[in-house]
């Protein structure tokens, strides 16, 4: 059936083919071989005319629900959607953008290093999307360039659903629902401009439209290139260049089809040319991905994104429960209140993959347009609905947990880890499933009206298919949008506003070419809240001011100092930051338990007793610390900075999680096997104490410590091992190892994390 079914695609191809070459395609009348004389067809550009106006309804149509859903009208254009959380990495980009030309390097974070992103590989194959924040830049502030960005993605969406609908044979009119319908999916609301990256999924149709084609046999890359082969190329050179995630999904699903077509027709050529799809693709992401290729990490360094593991990527996977119930957001409570009946799932994942009623619909007619026998007659429905089926399907067997990506995972390819995100190209496929369904049953019943020359019945055949539409825009309104999303615009811009009169108020005192310290001390990137502070929080200042901030430099590379800088408590900590070159500390009282009162006690038994510099709700604080580093100087006091900047170092690696803490304790959490790094910058041999706590869940455990191959065999009293083991450190790298037999913790619902030890206070102090 699958070779018939290829021959057919393949005769289908040949006849497009001859068509496009045709004289008929210029204009000309031309008579068959039959006699039938064929009328001449438009010119390309008036046949362009209805697909330029049916893509701008689209995007018209998609830019009114937006501003319906989210009251656009009340935002502030300077202010972003969002308060806090990931929104602030994408504002702190773009200004260093404005500030430095590119977003690789910005000097004014991480000090005294600088912020260096090639190690940190976030931006590969966002290249189009860094381009036109870029360009939004030039002229807009940052906030104002993220939030046109967002909204231009909803009409980018939009636009591209619709042409791709479009090419995949559905009617105008549904094509302009079926685009404005994508573009308000749950996941574009619920990862907002906080996920901005994820939100622009705009190309993903072309994705699905370039591995329809490749199913079909209708793009050969290995004989003499038409227009299709240059379409395909410049479909990957889009793909390559608007998210790592899509770009990825776009080579998993264009591989599968070129797979499924080579079978079905015997052909080796449409696998290679498939493969070379897929390989323009991957080279464009190679290309992006240079910088960070060529990043030579100083010795020690530890990678910079944790959390990539089996575990994790059962945890993100797909969930098909997620992808056909209603999102939790809904506007209807008993549907809203079917999501939550699955809350206390032990891997609940994002939660933003439910494709909404008209996708389930559609979904479902592709798995029964599979599943189901053909006919004889082979209806043309269900001929274009079956490779999308198809690739439907792969995506489904893809990206549900314990899926082809577990797979993966198990393989040792654990970065992608995510692939509920997956759920767009689905959702695609689907709405492009139903539009095929709708344009089905508005041709069927335009032949059971008969309308002939009977005016009303005319009318109502006329009528059928701009009211689909209309259903299909109205339905998708309700349905993937709610009040729940509407942003607090007027608190969201008071805190704005506060913060921004906050910020210029420190500069002003300590001057713009001052450097502050961030306290409670937080790794950078991808951090768990510290009590009360959400992840990036810390970037408020930099985004506010000309300051220069100990916060953003990469975890795991050149800022490695400062928590060892701070390890015997603040009091010690100030002369080193002196040393450092730090004119101030500002501390977010929301990252301590007792709001920060014992932290500032302690500075303030140091420095004098100087009042800091308060916000207006009292959360934020900053004190000077110019008259304390004269005094330090004035008496010689100031120690070295290279033994500050250059410490001898515990360095986290294989096995262990991240950096957590409380009531000034710090913790890394391990597996049964925690691999460190003691790390010693320096030209000579430094003696150290490797000193800290070992919690284990199992009393009477073994716990071995291996420091360069010397072990030291401990047990666990109560569950609980002392560690003070003297080494010497020698220049560059000594590998340590801690192993246990226990048990493992049992952690918190939906953690995946194999919780055998917790590293408590670990650390290197060096000794004479």
């Amino acid at each position: 059936m699958s070779v018939s079914a290829g021959g057919a695609a393949a005769q289908t191809e040949r006849a497009s083919s001859r068509s496009e070459d045709s004289p008929s395609s210029l204009g000309e009348t031309t008579t068959t071989p039959e006699g039938t004389v064929v009328a001449p067809r438009r010119p390309r550009l008036r046949r362009l005319g209805p697909e330029v106006i049916g893509a701008t309804a689209s995007a018209l149509i998609s830019l009114t629900g937006l501003f319906i859903a989210l009251r656009l009208w009340k935002a502030h254009f300077g202010v972003p959607l969002a308060p806090a959380g990931d929104i602030m990495l994408s504002l702190s980009v773009v200004k260093g953008m404005q500030e430095n030309g590119w977003f690789q390097f910005n000097p004014s974070l991480g000090y005294p290093f600088g912020q260096d992103y090639t190690a940190y590989p976030a931006a590969v194959g966002d290249f189009w999307h860094m381009a036109t924040l870029k360009a939004l830049s030039l002229f807009l502030s940052p906030a104002a360039t993220i939030n046109v960005f967002f909204v231009m993605g909803f009409s980018a969406a939009a636009v591209f659903a619709f042409a791709c609908a479009r090419r995949l044979h559905v009617s105008i009119p549904v094509a302009i629902g079926i685009g404005a319908a994508y573009s308000w999916l749950p996941y574009h609301f619920l990862r907002s401009e906080s996920h901005l990256m994820l939100s622009a999924y705009y190309a993903v149709p072309v994705a699905c439209v370039i591995a329809y084609e490749t199913y079909n046999g209708r793009i050969n890359l290995t004989r003499r290139w038409r227009g299709s082969a240059w379409w395909t190329l410049l479909g990957t050179i889009l793909l390559a260049g608007t998210g790592l995630y899509y770009a990825v999904f776009a080579v998993v699903i264009i591989a599968a089809a070129a797979l499924l077509s080579a079978i079905a027709r015997r052909s080796g050529r449409a696998l290679i040319s498939g493969f070379m799809t897929c390989g323009f693709i991957l080279l464009g992401l190679a290309l992006a991905a240079i910088p960070n290729l060529l990043h030579t990490p100083p010795e020690g360094s530890t990678p910079a994104v944790e959390g990539r593991s089996f575990g994790a990527t059962e945890f993100y996977g797909l969930k098909i429960t997620n992808l056909l119930l209603p999102w939790g957001l809904h506007r209807v409570p008993f549907l809203a209140g079917l999501r939550a009946n699955t809350a206390d799932s032990p891997i609940p994942g994002e939660g933003s993959e439910a494709l909404g009623v008209l996708g389930v619909a559609g979904l479902i007619a592709l798995v029964l347009a599979v599943l189901m026998p053909l006919s004889r007659a082979r209806p043309q429905l269900a001929e274009r609905l079956r490779p999308l089926g198809a690739l439907a399907v792969i995506s489904l067997i893809v990206a549900t947990v314990s899926g082809l990506n577990s797979i993966l995972a198990v393989l040792g390819y654990a970065n992608m880890r995510a692939w509920n995100r997956m759920s767009v190209l689905i959702a695609f496929l689907s709405l492009a499933g139903l539009g095929l369904c709708i344009d089905a049953l508005v041709a069927w019943a335009r032949r059971r009206l008969h309308p002939g020359s009977h005016p009303v019945r005319r009318a109502i055949a006329v009528a059928l298919a701009p009211v689909a539409a209309t259903s299909v825009v109205v339905v998708a309104f309700l349905d993937q949008t709610s009040d729940s999303l509407i942003p607090d615009y007027a608190g969201t811009a008071a805190g704005w506003n506060a913060d921004e009169a906050y910020f210029r108020g420190v500069e002003s005192v300590i001057g713009s070419e001052a450097a502050v310290f961030t306290l409670p001390y937080a790794p950078f990137p991808e951090n768990p809240p510290i009590v009360n502070m959400p992840d990036y929080s810390h970037l408020r200042g930099y985004i506010h001011s000309n300051l220069k901030w100990s916060y953003g430099g990469i975890k795991g590379e050149l800022s490695s100092w400062q928590p060892v800088a701070l390890e015997d408590g603040i009091a010690a900590a100030l002369p080193r930051l002196v040393a450092a070159g730090f004119d101030a500390v500002y501390i977010n009282r929301n990252g301590y338990e007792d709001h920060g009162a014992q932290l500032e006690a302690d500075i303030v038994a140091v420095i004098g007793n100087e009042a800091p510099l308060v916000n207006s709700d009292g959360s934020l604080a900053t004190y000077d610390l110019r008259s304390y580093a004269d005094e330090l100087r004035e008496t010689e006091a100031v120690p070295d900075r290279d033994a500050v900047v250059f410490p001898t170092r515990l360095e986290f690696g294989l096995g262990t999680y991240g950096l957590e803490g409380s009531d000034g304790d710090t913790w890394h959490w391990a597996n049964a096997v925690a691999h460190l790094t003691l790390v010693n910058p320096s030209t000579v041999d430094r003696k150290v104490a490797i000193s800290g706590q070992i919690r284990i869940a199992d009393p009477g455990a073994p716990v071995t410590v291996t420091v360069a191959g010397e072990r030291t065999e401990l047990v666990a009293e109560d569950g609980m091992v002392d560690i003070d083991i003297r080494t010497v450190a020698e220049p560059g790298i000594t590998d340590i190892a801690i192993s246990t037999e226990s048990v493992a913790t049992p952690g918190v619902a939906g953690d995946p994390r194999d919780l055998r030890q917790q590293l408590l206070n670990l650390r290197a102090l060096p000794l004479g």
